[in-house]
Formats: structure tokens, C-alpha cells, sequence
């Protein structure tokens, strides 16, 4: 898995897994995204609940 960070506007962020890491100016807020086909799937407080929306956002495509 990639783990390298990258600086975004005033933050910085990182992907792993498939899922962006953020984080804010200073480290204070962070959060992580799940991303699929360019757009974002949702936000959550931790990698595993990232991790859980790419499954769902997987689980729907593979049912229609």
C-alpha cells in the first residue's frame, strides 16, 4: 500500500488502500475519504469506516 503524503492546498493528504487520508494545517483535523471513479463516496472518522463505504459503493455496482 502507498503511504506517501502529499501536499494539498494547506493540508496534506495521503492514499492507501483506496481510500485518501487528509489532513488539515497542523494535523488538528483529519479525516478520511473513499473515493471510486473520480467522485467522492463519503467521509468518515477512520480508515476501516473508508473502507467499509468502497465495499458498499462495490457491493451496489456488482448488484445491478
Amino acid at each position: 500500500m502507498p503511504r506517501e503524503w502529499r501536499q494539498v492546498g494547506d493540508g496534506r493528504e495521503m492514499t492507501a488502500g483506496g481510500v485518501v487520508y487528509r489532513a488539515a494545517p497542523g494535523g488538528s483535523s483529519k479525516f478520511f475519504l473513499a473515493w471510486a471513479d473520480d467522485k467522492v463516496l463519503g467521509q468518515a472518522d477512520t480508515l476501516s469506516g473508508a473502507q467499509r463505504l468502497c465495499a458498499l459503493d462495490a457491493a451496489q455496482h456488482e448488484a445491478k
